[in-house]
């Protein structure tokens, strides 16, 4: 990492931008730019001979530098390669755009290893209803949490497990089987994940893609989410609500309480049948980054390369890299570091 010391009397982000060119050796052949397009121009005007990966994390149409029409064109244009975590993230950036350019970019989703879990073990489930992420509107949690209440009321011996939280809003939601944890490292939720029953993700906002939807499901969850923006991309039998409120939640979680050979179904399907698998998309971005440097001659296994990458991303490093081993910043960085490339990866948050 380039370390560099915090300045609050400034912007940061320019601030850190200033700083690493400064520091930026000559060696480097490659800069990989996560969610901040705005980097990329003035990047690309002061290392015009450096190789460019762009990553889109959220709707390009809210972030600096792919608001514009023209800003997307430039970018098309003078970037080598494009990436997006969603097909909804991909058409946003096009939306404005598509009649009269080509479509460029790939989607790479987001993937999780598990902790190297055995998905031939069979699953072991408890009557767990569970709700990850900020406890706020935008997630859907006000009507979670009401429909939930009703729920734990009505079932006995069913459970509720929120694992998050909020500074912005507060919701007053209390029963003695509705556990609320603060925020979990990612492999205590997915220990959660592991026993639960049911998952919901019932987002009012358009979700760029779902982390949270894809991991339940993947982990052996009925997964109920309201489909919102790349909701619908994470897992292939999801159960779409109709209507975002509280007692169409509360109608779909009884449908499966009453129907347990039902739930067990969903369950087994959503845990053999992996829609994003983490090998498969290890080996796209490495094909990726193979092919991109192929054009400047260098090879990629020669153990005695000097092939030298700055990667500029949100490493997490402001909570303490909590989400490094599902960070898809971290997953590029630990290609490249297989393919023995001098990687320096600086987190800009």
């Amino acid at each position: 990492f380039i370390n560099l010391k915090k300045n609050n009397l400034i912007n940061n982000s320019y601030f850190y931008l200033k700083n690493f060119i400064s520091k930026l050796p000559k060696s480097i052949k490659l800069i990989v730019i996560h969610n901040r397009p705005h980097f990329f121009f003035l990047l690309k005007k002061k290392f015009p001979e450096i190789k460019f990966i762009l990553v889109f994390h959220n709707d390009p149409n809210t972030l600096r530098g792919s608001r514009s029409i023209n800003e997307k064109i430039n970018l098309l244009q003078d970037c080598d390669k494009i990436i997006f975590v969603s097909s909804y993230v991909k058409m946003r950036f096009y939306y404005n755009i598509n009649n009269f350019l080509p479509i460029k970019g790939e989607v790479i989703y987001p993937s999780t290893n598990y902790y190297n879990h055995n998905f031939k073990r069979k699953l072991k489930k408890d009557k767990i209803i569970v709700f990850i992420g900020k406890l706020n509107s935008a997630k859907g949690y006000n009507f979670f949490g009401n429909a939930a209440i009703k729920i734990l009321k009505k079932y006995k011996n069913w459970r509720v497990i929120v694992a998050g939280n909020e500074k912005r809003e507060f919701y007053n939601f209390y029963h003695e089987r509705f556990k609320i944890h603060n925020w979990l490292s990612h492999k205590q939720i997915i220990s959660i994940y592991k026993k639960s029953s049911i998952s919901v993700v019932p987002s009012t906002w358009d979700e760029p893609f779902g982390r949270t939807a894809m991991e339940s499901s993947d982990m052996g969850n009925a997964l109920i989410t309201s489909g919102r923006g790349g909701l619908k991309e994470t897992t292939f039998n999801p159960i779409i609500l109709k209507k975002i409120n509280s007692k169409t939640i509360r109608n779909e979680i009884e449908i499966l309480i009453k129907k347990p050979n039902l739930l067990k179904k969903i369950q087994e399907f959503n845990y053999k049948n992996k829609k994003i698998n983490f090998n498969d998309n290890l080996r796209r971005i490495n094909n990726l980054k193979e092919n991109l440097l192929k054009k400047v001659n260098f090879k990629l296994n020669y153990i005695n390369n000097n092939i030298k990458i700055l990667h500029i991303a949100n490493f997490d490093e402001k909570n303490d890299f909590r989400l490094s081993n599902i960070n898809l910043a971290n997953k590029i960085s630990n290609g490249f570091f297989k393919e023995q490339i001098n990687i320096t990866n600086f987190s800009d948050r």
